[in-house]
């Protein structure tokens, strides 16, 4: 944890918002366009944006602690394998919401999702000035991890619906 109290002590505030996952830069783009600052995170934009690694983890928290005062974090995390057109693959269920965790697939997606619940937890414990929205159907299978639950929580989270 050392790096993140380097990181707060020579933090420059740059952005307005934060694009997470989205490879196309649409909402960046449109942030731009509006005459904000906008940066975007996914790893198809760059490798250090895997947030499987520590080196992609760190980017994500050292980005978001470099949003301006009342920024805004804009998070659209893989769906697929947490919808229910893919429940013979992933195989969740009230009993197992990780599901079938020897399919790597699933795996993989758990481990993005619960990366992003701990950064975006972390972000928004040292900067709770922040907004943060999270775009996901109301009956993803994402918000029944107990990793989620708690960062619902902790940020006061509504659902959209």
């Amino acid at each position: 944890m050392h790096w993140v109290h380097e990181t707060i002590d020579c933090v420059q505030q740059a952005y307005d918002c934060i694009d997470a996952f989205g490879a196309s830069g649409r909402v960046k783009d449109t942030w731009l366009r509006a005459g904000f600052q906008a940066i975007g995170f996914d790893i198809k934009l760059s490798p250090d944006h895997d947030l499987t690694s520590e080196t992609g983890f760190k980017a994500l928290v050292k980005m978001g602690l470099k949003l301006k005062q009342e920024g805004i974090l804009i998070c659209a995390p893989p769906y697929s394998l947490f919808g229910p057109a893919c429940s013979s693959i992933h195989r969740r269920t009230r009993d197992n919401p990780a599901g079938d965790q020897s399919n790597f697939k699933v795996r993989l997606a758990q481990r993005i999702w619960k990366s992003f619940a701990v950064a975006v937890g972390m972000i928004t414990d040292m900067r709770p000035d922040l907004f943060v929205v999270i775009e996901q159907p109301s009956g993803s299978w994402a918000f029944k991890q107990d990793f989620m639950l708690t960062l619902i929580a902790g940020l006061q989270l509504l659902p959209g619906w």
